[in-house]
């Protein structure tokens, strides 16, 4: 009967250990859950801002070729003009 008594509790004890272990693999799991989540969303944000610094650096092209057409109208404009000004004025006519 001893024998019984002392094999059911190491039985009990064995059971009580499995099922602390499953208890912090649980928790643990739950963890791991959590930091996935949490990596999917930075990725989610990270290819948003992306997408962000995509758009704004072909809008900055889009200026950068606005500008460069204004002073090549404002370069030729400068040529066609005012240098036969100045040249007239050094003349004097």
């Amino acid at each position: 009967m001893s024998r019984i008594n002392g094999a059911l509790g190491e039985s009990l004890a064995a059971v009580s250990f499995i099922s602390l272990s499953l208890q912090e693999q649980r928790a643990n799991s739950e963890q791991v859950a959590c930091n996935v989540e949490r990596v999917a969303q930075s990725v989610e944000e990270n290819a948003a801002a992306q997408g962000g610094i995509v758009r704004t650096t072909q809008e900055l092209k889009g200026m950068s070729d606005g500008l460069g057409a204004i002073l090549q109208r404002f370069s030729l404009y400068f040529h066609a003009n005012v240098q036969p000004l100045k040249s007239r004025q050094l003349l004097g006519g």
